[in-house]
């Protein structure tokens, strides 16, 4: 078949010439009229509209994932309310520029702020494909339009047309091409969660900007236009069929040759696509984490309230090193995980805290981090105090009464005479005994086989879970004195 067209297409295609023409016509005239000075209420007040916006878009800081890493470096979690990691243009790929440029705005070093030969060939060649094939908007324009969304300072006015296109002017004034265009391939999303050039790279190919090929750059630039519609994680074939558009428009402006864009466009899309999770509770150490965000949303230094710190946290870009040690986390997971089940009346829990430094390198507990209570699971954190973590926590119980005794031994507090026996045995009394006794050897060693070290004068009162020094006249004993849950 002759690829020839046919007359009826080349008078629609003249058609559709005339009628952008006259459209374009009349918008040149519009946007003349605020500067023009013409007289008219209507031509004031766009005038007034005008000259009442700021000079220059405030080009905030973008929103970045925050990263929290243990001692080795190693990812333990991911806070961000747009998964974005910002990236410098050289650390962009080349193929990467050269793509998007050829899709979205191929004269974009050539024009300014508006590109009217640009904006006519993208209108026309998209009605005579009946679809988006080519960009209208300048990439400066499109710039300008995703960072008043960001800032939810957007509506579909001629008023905000006419403010796009005066920041847009402002941008070309105040900042060079390529920095227009590394904040362009930063802010832009590109579909399934990933914000910025660096985050769609990893998500859908698992390499760095800097690693994109032709056929994985090509891939991504078709995605600007409609992230969801051509998100190839849900639509591949839609997907494949814009990435090969791109590829074609590369042809078309001169940056692949036509063999080689027909030989690329067989290609299958070659996605690697890697799932980045949201928050602790797919860490490996889900409680460790949520124990570090709820530590960090009281501290004043990262902000005068709460909401401010936790605006800090998902959008602040920031790498949170931590003292958590995954070795000895597994470890403690594994020694809770083998005595305690989830689903057990009891919780067990474990805090492994080094001495002397007070470093935290593992926090377990028997019931993980989930919202299905049937399976056990809870967000409660039952190792940490209840300010960081909601539940009442656990007393340390006996825990202490090896620190007490090394305190007191530390400090001559006891005045404590060397050498001092231990005595590994505890005395069970019945309550009514407990209640009853008196401290005196006679009555304690009638109720209890004590050994010979510990037949002495209790130096302390009788307390419930309470150690008692007794002393003698050969060697002073540490003996625990526990109730028994018997009558």
């Amino acid at each position: 078949m002759s690829d020839r067209p046919t007359s009826s297409r080349v008078l629609s295609h003249l058609g559709v010439m005339v009628v952008v023409s006259a459209v374009l016509g009349v918008l040149v005239a519009g946007l003349a009229i605020p500067f023009a000075g013409v007289v008219g209420v209507a031509t004031r007040n766009v005038a007034d509209t005008m000259d009442n916006l700021p000079a220059e878009l405030e080009t905030e800081q973008l929103a970045q994932r925050t990263t929290i890493v243990d001692v080795d470096g190693t990812v333990l979690a991911t806070l961000f309310d747009q998964n974005r990691v910002e990236v410098p243009l050289t650390q962009v790929s080349r193929k990467m520029v050269k793509a998007i440029v050829a899709v979205e705005d191929a004269r974009f070093y050539r024009h300014g702020a508006l590109d009217l030969q640009g904006t006519l060939r993208a209108f026309i060649t998209n009605a005579a494909q009946s679809g988006t094939v080519q960009g209208g908007s300048s990439i400066t324009q499109q710039l300008v339009k995703q960072t008043l969304v960001n800032q939810a300072a957007t509506d579909d006015t001629y008023a905000r047309k006419l403010k796009e296109l005066r920041y847009a002017i402002a941008l070309e004034q105040n900042h060079t091409k390529d920095w227009i265009l590394e904040r362009y391939l930063n802010t832009v999303y590109f579909g399934d969660g990933a914000y910025g050039i660096q985050s769609a790279a990893k998500h859908f190919f698992n390499t760095n900007a800097s690693k994109l090929g032709v056929l994985q750059s090509a891939t991504l630039a078709g995605l600007v236009r409609n992230p969801e519609g051509y998100d190839p994680t849900d639509n591949p074939e839609r997907a494949l069929q814009r990435r090969n558009v791109v590829l074609q428009r590369m042809g078309d402006v001169g940056v692949l040759s036509d063999q080689r864009v027909e030989r690329l466009q067989a290609k299958p899309l070659g996605l690697d696509v890697q799932k980045f999770s949201n928050g602790c509770v797919f860490s490996a150490a889900p409680f460790f984490c949520d124990y570090v965000i709820q530590w960090l949303l009281k501290d004043d230094a990262l902000g005068a309230n709460k909401k401010e710190r936790r605006s800090l946290l998902n959008t602040g870009g920031l790498t949170i090193r931590t003292t958590l040690d995954l070795d000895y986390q597994r470890g403690a997971d594994k020694a809770v995980r083998e005595r305690v089940y989830p689903r057990n009346n009891a919780i067990g829990a474990l805090a492994m805290v080094e001495p002397g430094t007070g470093a935290v390198r593992a926090l377990a507990q028997s019931r993980p981090m989930g919202a299905d209570k049937a399976a056990g699971q809870t967000y409660l954190n039952y190792t940490v105090p209840k300010k960081y973590g909601d539940s009442g926590g656990f007393q340390p119980g006996s825990t202490f009464k090896a620190f007490v005794l090394a305190a007191a031994v530390e400090h001559d507090h006891w005045q404590i005479p060397y050498p001092v026996a231990i005595c590994n045995q505890t005395v069970l009394l019945r309550p009514l005994e407990f209640n009853t006794l008196r401290p005196h050897a006679t009555s304690l060693a009638a109720r209890s086989p004590l050994p010979n070290a510990c037949q002495g004068t209790p130096s302390g009162s009788l307390e419930p879970y309470a150690s008692t020094l007794f002393r003698n006249a050969r060697t002073p004993c540490l003996c625990t004195l526990s109730p028994t849950a018997t009558m």
